[in-house]
């Protein structure tokens, strides 16, 4: 190190750099501690550090130390953040100089006024003037706002005046664009006036500009450090320009390469995107050549890591400066005394790249990675990525080996289980009687309703199984309530979620102010448990401070916006929560960590991941602004959108000249094929032009341990180790199959019996859809439904009245079997093509002698089995009497068995029907009707082109000597199949097969996933019938 203060000994500007790939703030700690008044226990703490980040701040912390020693007391110096790039940085506040320039709106407040002059703008001139789209409108203005503060823009005239020439013929967008600039330049410059407030970043520009000035006029009188800035934005480089003349000032550039020749250098000055741009730009400000920054004393770059650099820089030339690659390698090698290949291997040794197949391939084989390093109990690692999506993937990939990795970037407030359930509420304002809504809300852990959270779980999932499932029967969440019975718990737990809900009832369209107190309201009534109130449950923690503060700033900042309904409300909340991060409590510093290229700025681990190396992720791809095409945004001097390229690529070039390096890319993002960032590109280009073979290029990015290989394993199995499942074959004990069932089931015990063990013998019960819409089922039972009470109580077939009562008791069995009003007229058009052909087949059945007899009636029998009696127990639709005996009827709104089918024995209810009323009969309420069945028939209704047609099972059946079967030889044969299927299953070594029957399988079986059916049948339908 060299001797103490030998920094501010030099003659100013003092302008220092650091190369790509050293440990910054180690480096920077013991320059600072070395320069500082070691007599002095003050020395160190009367410094003052600026660096760019927050995160750097405490990194430059811990660094001074360890510069210390670590045993003993340290002040340390003032370390602040400046500031660099992003405005959503705070600003940097030196005291009482804040107060010298209008305080800046909060970026909330900022955006509700934009979108309400947006908004009103909109209005104006006849657009769409939807919430949604003024906040996208104003969002895009708030970042060409922020441009221009930050690039020190006054005015946009040149842009009016060229766009009014351009006005005629252009297209809408272009033309929409003029009225945006004036709110730029009129009235979002009078509201602020009016609000004596500023721009974040104009309110930034100022202050620091500012304090450039009081330093200037009066230096301060202790060390002042500016490190790790390039200065991107212009009072960042004037303040830069004005501590590297200050009495104790030194600047520190990160990365300036002092390798590149002047020729070089002159093109990296015409190309923003080269990654030294951003500090070609900054020596030009301070009037500086590279030749005035000297090497930041104690620096020493090995051999190796020099080479690393260069090799970095080289590959990142502007494009004109690479035509002669290979040329330029060769003096490259010769400058470090090494042969072409050499040069490489050296400069790239610790350099890997990983190129994964898809993003889960990538996010496991850097979370390998991870797990590999921090094996050693002293090393650390650290993802660096702008990919959200590859950085939750890799956090999720690691916790499967119990490692918490700190993520900078937080956890959005809307996926946190807070966040989740004021997101479900705010959307439930909106639709209170969605049972899917519903259903989530009272599923998370903050929906209590004043019980404990055991309790308040089973009355939920009561609540849910029981009326929020299948078929939407209720309208207000008060009707639901009312179809509860009185005295239930449940129906008090629903009560109180009615009166959670009242907080809402006032507002239609309300202001934001009102739904975000109502939001807050309904949210602690909910959340109130048996102990604690339901704001001492929410407001605790991060996610409750979080929550909290956006719910404040909804009531407190929104007040420029209008009225607005609940689910305006619900996309503003939504959008909101999830632009705010939710960060862990503070814990031990985490050996692994996820950053942004950013906040990695000076960061030195042992490990360093750049993942996501894919063009339009890193790089990402230039914003489109809506309102200036590039040109005009050039000559208005607001930045070019590739000097962001240039920062990225400046960030990548540090990074990448860290010691020990793995880069990654995957070749498809979902089923789309990705394109390899072009600095990764350019890399391998290099690499080629220096060795042979395409393979020793592959092998000197090649890591040491192959983790894609790794990857693609993990979760392999092995295919000794796969095992095909055979087809169920569940044998229970006799005494726990069943010993009764209704006909209808005795289908399914035929052509399923695995479906019949699931549901009787191990009590499966299939849950029904959450909401679901009214389908086939329904309409049958509502068909059955008017039909039942038309032929009860309403007047004959041949009345004049009966179309129009047919049809009103239709409208309102639809509605009770939860058909919405406007589903209810197309079926009741199509009911109205079928009523016509009812009621003229009702007369023509009565002029054959045949009358109703009973509707619904339920009857049973008794038929011995191996095991025991077996019941078989019925509900008969319709039995008509004529003259020679009884008709069993079934209505069918759908299709119905064939007599071959019936007679087979796969569809026995009719003549089992035909059964029961023979020997026991059939009753309803006190009436009991007992006889002989002489016909079998199907009335079906469909209201289709054909409305409905009748069938006789007698009619439509022969043996095959020609004669019809009769209704009672259908009787006797489906007796004689049912005792023959009671003896099959009294057996206990007989199972109870999956769809043994390959002609009659069922598509939409609800147990063939519990019966893995999906696994073995493809093999046994090849085979044919199983049976």
């Amino acid at each position: 190190m060299s001797a103490p203060a030998s920094i501010l000994a030099m003659p100013g500007p003092r302008v220092f750099s650091m190369p790509s790939g050293a440990n910054f703030l180690h480096q920077l700690a013991q320059g600072v501690y070395a320069a500082s008044d070691a007599g002095s226990p003050y020395g160190l703490s009367d410094a003052m550090v600026l660096v760019p980040t927050r995160r750097a701040v405490r990194a430059l912390s811990d660094a001074f130390i360890a510069a210390h020693g670590g045993t003993g007391a340290v002040l340390l110096p003032r370390i602040r953040a400046i500031g660099d790039v992003d405005v959503d940085e705070p600003p940097f506040e030196p005291g009482a100089l804040a107060l010298l320039s209008p305080r800046a709106l909060s970026s909330e407040r900022r955006l509700f006024d934009l979108c309400a002059l947006v908004q009103a703008r909109l209005r104006a001139s006849g657009q769409n003037a939807a919430l949604a789209v003024a906040l996208a409108e104003a969002e895009a203005l708030a970042r060409l706002m922020d441009e221009a503060h930050t690039e020190e823009v006054k005015t946009f005239d040149l842009a009016l005046d060229e766009f009014n020439e351009r006005l005629s013929g252009q297209p809408d967008h272009v033309k929409r664009a003029t009225l945006f600039l004036d709110i730029v330049m009129q009235y979002w410059p009078e509201h602020l006036r009016a609000l004596r407030g500023s721009d974040p970043a104009a309110y930034r520009s100022a202050v620091l500009r500012a304090l450039a000035q009081s330093w200037q006029e009066t230096p301060p009188d202790h060390m002042v450090i500016a490190a790790g800035s390039t200065g991107s934005v212009p009072a960042t480089a004037n303040l830069l320009t004005v501590i590297s003349h200050l009495p104790k000032g030194v600047v520190v550039l990160p990365g300036l390469d002092e390798s590149l020749s002047d020729e070089d250098w002159q093109s990296v000055e015409q190309s923003p995107a080269h990654p030294q741009y951003g500090l070609s730009r900054l020596l030009a400000h301070m009037g500086l050549t590279r030749g005035d920054v000297r090497p930041w004393p104690g620096t020493r770059e090995a051999k190796p890591a020099r080479t690393r650099r260069r090799l970095i820089n080289e590959a990142l030339l502007p494009a004109q400066a690479t035509a002669d690659w290979a040329e330029r390698l060769l003096r490259l090698a010769k400058a470090e005394t090494l042969a072409p290949a050499e040069l490489v291997r050296t400069g790239l040794s610790g350099l890997s790249l990983i190129e994964a197949q898809n993003e889960e391939e990538e996010a496991l084989a850097l979370a390998l990675a991870i797990r590999h390093t921090l094996d050693d109990p002293q090393k650390t690692a650290v993802l660096i990525t702008p990919d959200r999506g590859l950085a939750e993937r890799v956090s999720a990939a690691l916790w499967r080996w119990q490692i918490n990795i700190d993520d900078s970037a937080g956890t959005p407030l809307d996926t946190t289980p807070l966040g989740v359930f004021l997101n479900l509420l705010a959307e439930a304002a909106c639709a209170p009687t969605d049972p899917l809504v519903l259903a989530s809300l009272l599923g998370s852990p903050f929906c209590t309703l004043g019980l404990d959270q055991a309790r308040a779980r089973a009355r939920a999932g009561q609540l849910e199984t029981q009326y929020l499932r299948g078929v939407k029967r209720f309208d207000t969440l008060f009707a639901l309530c009312a179809e509860i019975p009185e005295g239930a718990d449940l129906r008090d737990f629903t009560q109180n979620l009615c009166a959670a809900f009242t907080a809402f009832d006032d507002l239609k369209e309300a202001p934001v102010a009102d739904w975000a107190r109502a939001h807050a309201t309904a949210a602690a009534l909910l959340a109130q448990d048996d102990q604690k109130s339901g704001d001492a449950r929410l407001w605790c923690g991060r996610a409750g401070a979080s929550a909290a503060a956006l719910l404040r700033t909804l009531m407190g900042d929104a007040d420029a916006l209008q009225n607005i309904t609940a689910r305006e409300y619900f996309h503003l909340f939504k959008t909101f929560s999830h632009q705010r991060p939710v960060r862990p409590e503070g814990s031990a510093p985490a050996r692994a960590r996820i950053l942004g290229p950013l906040e990695a700025r000076m960061i030195s681990v042992d490990l360093v991941l750049l993942g996501g190396l894919n063009e339009g992720s890193w790089p990402a791809y230039p914003a489109q602004d809506p309102f200036l095409p590039r040109a005009l945004k050039l000559d208005l001097g607001l930045p070019d959108p590739e000097r962001r390229l240039g920062l990225a690529a400046h960030d990548f070039a540090e990074h990448a000249s860290k010691q020990k390096v793995l880069l990654s890319r995957a070749k498809r993002a979902g089923a789309d094929p990705t394109i390899a960032s072009r600095w990764l590109w350019r890399l391998q280009t290099l690499i080629r032009c220096g060795v042979e073979t395409e393979k020793e290029a592959t092998a000197i990015l090649a890591p040491d341990a192959d983790y894609l290989m790794l990857a693609q394993k993990l979760d392999q199995v092995p295919p000794d180790a796969v095992h095909p499942v055979c087809a169920p074959t569940p044998k229970p004990p006799l005494i726990k199959r069943p010993r009764s069932f209704y006909v209808t089931r005795l289908k399914t015990l035929i052509r399923n019996p695995y479906a019949i063990y699931a549901r009787f013998i191990l009590n499966l019960e299939p849950l029904d859809a959450l909401g679901a819409e009214p389908g086939p089922a329904e309409r049958g039972t509502a068909v059955h439904d008017a039909l039942e009470q038309f032929l009860r109580d309403g007047p004959a077939p041949d009345d004049p009245q009966a179309a129009a009562h047919l049809n009103t008791l239709m409208v309102k069995a639809l509605h009770n079997q939860g058909f919405a009003p406007h589903q209810i007229p197309a079926e009741r058009a199509r009911f109205l093509r079928a009523a016509d052909w009812v009621l003229n087949w009702e007369c023509e059945r009565r002029e054959a002698g045949w009358l109703p007899a009973m509707l619904e009636g339920q009857g049973e029998l008794c038929v011995p089995g191996p095991g025991g009696d077996f019941t078989i127990k019925a509900y008969a639709d319709r039995i008509d009497r004529g003259v020679d005996g009884y008709a069993v009827l079934d209505y069918k709104t759908g299709g119905f068995a064939s007599p071959a089918e019936v007679y087979a024995g796969f569809d026995p209810q009719l003549p089992l029907e035909a059964a029961i009323l023979e020997k026991n009969g059939f009753m309803r309420g006190e009436a009991r009707i007992q006889g002989t069945t002489c016909s079998l028939g199907y009335i079906k209704i469909s209201g289709a082109s054909t409305p409905g047609d009748f069938k006789a099972l007698e009619a439509g059946s022969k043996r095959s000597l020609g004669e019809h079967i009769s209704a009672a030889q259908f009787q006797e044969r489906a007796l004689d199949q049912l005792r023959d299927l009671i003896a099959w299953f009294d057996d206990p070594s007989h199972p109870y097969l999956c769809q043994p029957r390959a002609k009659y399988v069922d598509s939409y079986s609800q147990y063939d996933h519990l019966a893995r059916r999906s696994e073995w049948a493809s093999a046994l339908e090849n085979e044919g019938d199983s049976t």
